[in-house]
């Protein structure tokens, strides 16, 4: 008797341990609301995440895994090989897409502006918006006391004093840009105001690589060499009555621009005409203004050119990008509404 209940108790403590363990084993395996919270969380984080600037960024295994940016205009950084920390806007277009190659223009704002100044002067972000592609707003290298210039050659201020490699700046931007956007390369665009159309002009001469067209505004080149390895199209626009970069050539009347000779818009639209191998005579077309403000506009063409060689000029017109705001401190009266420079140039990027 004492050997049987020593065998029953025996086995009711095997069952009774065995219980205990399976209780532990389900408990442990149950689903720990925690461990799931932080297990979706990493599985959202293999998708979603910020940029290095904060921004937030959804990432893609579509066109090279770049990620998807929402759209809007956001202020970026960039290291340069010279040692420099530049500064640029870029505006993304409504719709972005990261799986799709979007044209891309680079503005280029005039001494004393700004990316920003540049963006409110063209309105350009709201043409991006409608019809899709990349706007870049790039900032120009700053004196001491925070106005910013381009190194265009022999203009504008410290930047061209300290020969600042403003062509390499945009070199590098231009491939930081299509390794992290969904750029077509082929479709590559510069324009300009002023000091920043002078740099348009260069980029036509030594980034003709890279640049599909330009257009500079109230801007003229500023290198005493120009050989772009293929004909690049243009289109100028420049205003008769502008008293900082002449029309007709000369030393402007600004403080920056008083010790600079310009050449004159006709000329630098022949030397474009030479540079591009255009074979026939100039052909002038008068365009309808847009309203009634005593400016009129002429659009000038060379024909049979290898590349489009075309200028705007705005008779009457002052420095001043027409159609847009008046953004800097350079342009003494609003600008004249009777031309929409941005919309004519993006038309004129369009059709490459």
């Amino acid at each position: 008797m004492p050997h049987t209940k020593l065998v029953i108790f025996a086995v009711f403590s095997a069952v009774l341990i065995g219980s205990i363990h399976f209780l532990k084993f389900r408990e442990s395996n149950r689903e720990n609301p925690l461990s799931v919270s932080i297990a979706a969380e990493s599985q959202a984080q293999k998708t979603t995440g910020t940029d290095s600037v904060g921004l937030p960024v959804k990432n893609s295994q579509n066109n090279g895994g770049k990620p998807s940016y929402p759209s809007g205009s956001y202020s970026r950084i960039l290291k340069t090989a010279d040692g420099l920390t530049r500064s640029y806007l870029i505006h993304i277009p409504a719709g972005y897409d990261s799986k799709k190659e979007y044209s891309l223009v680079i503005a280029l704002h005039g001494g004393f502006g700004s990316g920003e100044s540049m963006e409110k002067q063209t309105r350009m972000s709201a043409l991006a918006d409608k019809d899709g592609f990349i706007v870049v707003y790039p900032d120009g290298v700053a004196n001491s006391n925070g106005v910013r210039a381009w190194n265009a050659g022999n203009c504008c201020g410290v930047p061209a004093k300290n020969n600042v490699d403003d062509v390499g700046y945009i070199r590098q931007l231009m491939a930081s840009l299509e390794s992290t956007y969904g750029v077509d390369v082929k479709r590559v665009f510069a324009m300009g105001m002023s000091n920043g159309a002078m740099l348009a002009n260069r980029l036509a001469c030594e980034a003709s690589d890279i640049f599909t067209a330009v257009s500079p505004v109230s801007g003229t080149p500023q290198v005493a060499v120009c050989n772009p390895k293929r004909p690049v199209p243009i289109l100028m626009v420049h205003g008769t009555s502008d008293a900082v970069v002449p029309f007709n050539g000369g030393t402007g009347t600004s403080f920056v621009t008083k010790d600079n000779s310009f050449i004159s818009v006709t000329q630098a639209l022949s030397d474009w005409s030479v540079r591009n191998k255009c074979l026939g005579k100039e052909v002038v077309t008068s365009i309808p203004p847009l309203t009634n403000d005593g400016i009129t506009i002429d659009k000038i063409m060379y024909s049979d050119c290898a590349a489009e060689t075309v200028l705007y000029r705005i008779n009457g017109g002052t420095h001043s990008w027409p159609g847009g705001t008046q953004a800097r401190a350079q342009e003494s009266v609003a600008p004249s509404q009777s031309f929409d420079a941005s919309k004519t140039i993006w038309t004129f990027f369009n059709s490459f």
